[in-house]
């Protein structure tokens, strides 16, 4: 593997790494990071291949991409700082797809805990990235990481994450907690967590902070069509601490939870506090969401607390409307 990405970086344009047979690939030193001049990387893992780290240093990170257009799809990777971390403002357009974040077993899917520090980064000025897809096969298991299953920082823009089961395991069904929020974006605008199109939105549920997570200077973020709280059924509880925190004491403002499409509604329930806390934030928009009631109309998935909390200095938020 590490032969196979010098020379993609240095040579080859377009280049497939794949692998046929499996098992581990022990990390001793830190790999290349993909930063390719011309064209892209797809590292194809085929559900083969799990990178563990095996250096001692916990400070490495799994996969590094500082380039655009790279995908990396059906790896497990367990031990790392970051699992993934895709950093810079040239990373643009890499997609992270069907790939195994943290959690292991009998299986590259399987549910018992191995730790990441973080799972995925998105950091420095990183653009326009997807983790995650609408598909069964395109969906990562983020989940049992130490800190947070996905973090985007640094300014970064436009990144996508959706369809992904973060802090359950593969069945959707039953928790297998990463220690900080699911999903935190910390100081990244216009990003997109989940969606209004079929089968975007994530599972976030069984972390033991947030299941979403803003502060800093985000906004212009959407959080749309995810289950918050619940397991796969939208019935079994899953509880987070909080369903989603916006602490705007760092400017977070200016973002949506949920839409007037159908389609776009978080189902945010089970959770251990609030479904929804806003600190000192202004200027969001929530809309069309299930707190504390299942997709049914009927099936009640309470929060502990209030579905909705706004406190400190909040103004201008909308609830509802159409």
């Amino acid at each position: 593997l590490r032969e196979a990405m010098f020379a993609a970086n240095s040579t080859i344009d377009g280049a497939i790494i794949t692998f046929f047979e499996a098992g581990e690939y022990v990390v001793e030193n830190a790999l290349p990071d993909v930063n390719v001049s011309s064209g892209s990387l797809t590292i194809e893992g085929e559900d083969k291949l799990t990178l563990v780290n095996g250096s001692g240093n916990t400070g490495i990170d799994g996969i590094r991409l500082l380039g655009p257009g790279n995908r990396i799809r059906e790896a497990t990777l367990v031990g790392f700082e970051a699992a993934i971390r895709i950093s810079g403002s040239r990373a643009t357009g890499n997609i992270i797809e069907g790939c195994t974040i943290g959690s292991s077993g009998s299986s590259a899917k399987g549910a018992i805990s191995r730790l990441n520090g973080y799972g995925i980064v998105i950091d420095d000025g990183a653009s326009l990235n997807l983790v995650g897809g609408r598909t069964e096969v395109d969906r990562n298991i983020i989940s049992g990481n130490v800190l947070d299953g996905v973090l985007i920082t640094g300014g970064s823009t436009d990144n996508n994450i959706e369809g992904n089961f973060i802090g359950t395991d593969p069945t959707g069904q039953m928790e297998v907690q990463n220690g900080g929020n699911g999903i935190l974006i910390d100081g990244a605008t216009n990003n997109t967590i989940g969606g209004t199109a079929s089968s975007a939105g994530n599972i976030l549920s069984g972390n033991r902070f947030a299941g979403v997570e803003l502060r800093g200077a985000s906004t212009g973020n959407v959080i749309a069509g995810n289950r918050i709280g619940v397991a796969g059924d939208d019935e079994t509880l899953i509880p987070n601490d909080e369903g989603i925190y916006i602490d705007g004491t760092g400017g977070a403002s200016n973002n949506q939870i949920g839409s007037s499409l159908f389609s776009g509604r978080n189902l945010i329930g089970g959770n251990t506090t609030e479904g929804i806390y806003l600190l000192s934030s202004s200027n969001n928009t929530i809309q069309g969401n299930y707190i504390g009631l299942s997709s049914d109309f009927f099936t009640e998935v309470p929060n502990g607390s209030s579905g909705i909390s706004l406190v400190g200095s909040s103004s201008n938020n909308s609830i509802g409307g159409t």
